[in-house]
């Protein structure tokens, strides 16, 4: 989102143009006896994306920031005897 080649671009255009392709896509499929994997493909692609979601959910967008590092410094610091970064 803002950003890319089409940052410029009014969401709602956009999907529109998206809506239009994947119609394209599947009518293609479909035609050449191939809809029943377009289809799977298009399902897998929805768990992928959800699966990524979760992950950024879990462990941050950018892993540096995430709770791991803070994770693992505060069990660090716990072994050295200082538990109270660890209770946070």
């Amino acid at each position: 989102k803002g950003s890319g080649p089409f940052k410029d671009e009014e969401t709602g255009v956009l999907k529109k143009l998206y809506a239009a392709i994947t119609d394209d896509q599947q009518a293609v499929a479909e035609k050449y006896g191939a809809g029943e994997l377009w289809t799977l493909g298009k399902e897998l692609v929805k768990k992928r994306k959800s699966i990524e979601d979760d992950a950024v959910t879990v462990l941050g967008r950018k892993l540096q920031q995430s709770a791991i590092p803070k994770v693992e410094s505060a069990v660090v610091n716990m072994a050295k005897g200082n538990g109270g970064d660890f209770r946070q």
